[in-house]
């Protein structure tokens, strides 16, 4: 289950919680129980694999052990 960032309008608390897709619309503050929340847009962080072509024919000084240009 993904983790959801959610500002309350009422109180004014961030927090977060893990909740299903379709749950999200469903959730309330953790604080007040109040239903009046919005879900906060963050960044997220993907971490890829060494595997397969990411660094091909770059030659870069980033490049894992084994990638050639």
């Amino acid at each position: 289950m993904p983790t959801y960032d959610f500002r309350c309008n009422a109180c004014g608390a961030e927090f977060s919680t893990f909740v299903s897709v379709k749950k999200r619309g469903s959730v309330i503050c953790e604080h007040c129980d109040s239903g009046q929340i919005k879900q906060l847009l963050r960044g997220f962080y993907v971490q890829g694999t060494s595997g397969g072509g990411a660094c091909a024919g770059t030659g870069c000084a980033s490049c894992p052990s084994g990638c050639s240009a």
